[in-house]
């Protein structure tokens, strides 16, 4: 049951993702507890309010961190009723800043 249940939440997720994004996610994993105050590149930092694996004080201290190293920082909240998965499932919320990001 357990394997079954793992194969249909797979097949579900292949739908939002594709073998690139599997590999930046598990970088964005391996680096989650890198020091903030090392990171000098511009940053959009998108989270979810609800999210419980990324708490949102965990992520506005994280954001303080990187603007007190003196790189330039942009936040925004992705909403909606799934916390962690908002920023797979509504990612679309923050299509307009994301374009904006990557162009600057």
């Amino acid at each position: 049951m357990i394997e079954d249940a793992v194969g249909q939440l797979a097949a579900m997720r292949v739908v939002t993702a594709d073998a690139n994004n599997f590999l930046y996610l598990i970088k964005a994993n391996q680096l989650a507890c890198a020091d903030p105050q090392q990171i000098k590149a511009p940053t959009l930092i998108l989270y979810s309010p609800t999210d419980l694996l990324f708490p949102q004080p965990w992520i506005e201290r994280t954001a303080a961190a990187i603007r007190e190293a003196g790189a330039p920082i942009d936040m925004a909240p992705l909403h909606g009723p799934n916390g962690h998965l908002n920023g797979v499932l509504h990612i679309a919320q923050a299509s307009e800043r994301i374009a904006a990001f990557l162009t600057d």
